[in-house]
């Protein structure tokens, strides 16, 4: 799992999110397909950037923008970070939901800025209402699997023993044990 960047830590300072790498390709992905001015179109970019990447297993639903926070969370697995109140303190790759008149406003927070429909420096002046990343989950530690590793383990460092103790006395007396933990004889 990788840290996400804000792009304006200081050196040494932790980011404020681990967030998956999928956002930062999205956002990524959003820059690529951006225009050059606003489509009126914010949510339909997002959203295919989010698919795109693979970071949503299907097309989110909705129109206005200012509802996909609800929509990313309930069904794709977001989370609101409720720490970060303005828009500059986004960790790359986050999702900025914006209120405010008509259906509100979304985009991606970039390295270089922010990104939609179309690539901008600064943020929107539309009220932000939240701010929004998919953590990348951890792999499930199997506990039963690593018992039984430990234990083989000892049992083979126990066999190898005993083939050395007895293999002097009697030659040939002690076939070579077969590691299924390692897959190569001792």
């Amino acid at each position: 799992m990788s840290p996400a960047s804000r792009g304006d830590e200081k050196p040494g300072s932790e980011p404020a999110a681990e967030i998956s790498p999928g956002l930062v390709k999205a956002a990524r992905i959003a820059e690529s397909n951006a225009r050059s001015r606003p489509t009126h179109y914010c949510w339909r970019y997002v959203k295919r950037a989010l698919l795109a990447a693979k970071v949503v297993d299907s097309y989110p639903d909705g129109v206005s923008a200012k509802y996909a926070g609800s929509v990313l969370t309930r069904d794709f697995g977001f989370v609101k970070l409720d720490e970060v109140k303005k828009p500059e303190d986004a960790p790359v790759g986050a999702v900025l939901v914006y209120g405010g008149a008509g259906h509100g406003h979304i985009e991606f927070r970039t390295e270089k800025g922010y990104v939609s429909d179309f690539k901008t420096a600064n943020h929107s002046k539309r009220p932000l209402t939240g701010v929004y990343v998919k953590l990348e989950e951890p792999e499930p530690v199997d506990e039963p699997a690593l018992a039984w590793n430990d234990a083989l383990g000892a049992l083979e460092t126990e066999w190898e023993s005993l083939r050395e103790r007895w293999d002097g006395r009697i030659p040939g007396c002690f076939p070579r044990f077969q590691s299924h933990r390692h897959g190569s004889a001792l």
